[in-house]
């Protein structure tokens, strides 16, 4: 954790001082480092107030310019939560996307999709589905 108390104080100066909701001002907890990298840092900043989340991109250009935008993330949850689904997880790589890609192309999603709907669980709901409009 030391590290990323110093990569807060690196980016604070970019981050937002005061939350464009309620106009609180943010303390030291509301900012968290979600991910950190080579080109830049995505940070979670949430007002203690009302509760105004937003993600911050900052990111570190060439030539060690900082720059920054946040977006607002309409969410309920917590740093936390969003760290688990993003803390050291693979990067997505050129190939995952073409066979992903490939996949949604291909033949083999329609015969998946066909095995799915013909599951014993969406044939239970079709029948009650069914039964309902008889009555």
């Amino acid at each position: 954790m030391p590290q990323n108390i110093q990569i807060k104080k690196l980016i604070s100066p970019l981050s937002p001082k005061f939350c464009e909701n309620c106009g609180n001002k943010y303390g030291e907890t509301d900012l968290n480092v979600i991910n950190k990298g080579e080109t830049g840092v995505i940070a979670h900043l949430k007002c203690a107030k009302c509760g105004n989340t937003y993600i911050l991109n900052i990111i570190n250009q060439p030539g060690g310019i900082m720059g920054a935008s946040r977006v607002p993330f309409n969410t309920d949850l917590s740093f936390e939560e969003i760290e688990l689904y993003v803390k050291d997880k693979k990067q997505i790589s050129l190939d995952d996307i073409l066979a992903t890609y490939n996949y949604l192309q291909s033949s083999k999603l329609k015969k998946d999709i066909k095995e799915l709907a013909s599951s014993k669980n969406v044939k239970s709901v079709r029948g009650k589905k069914e039964s309902t409009k008889s009555n």
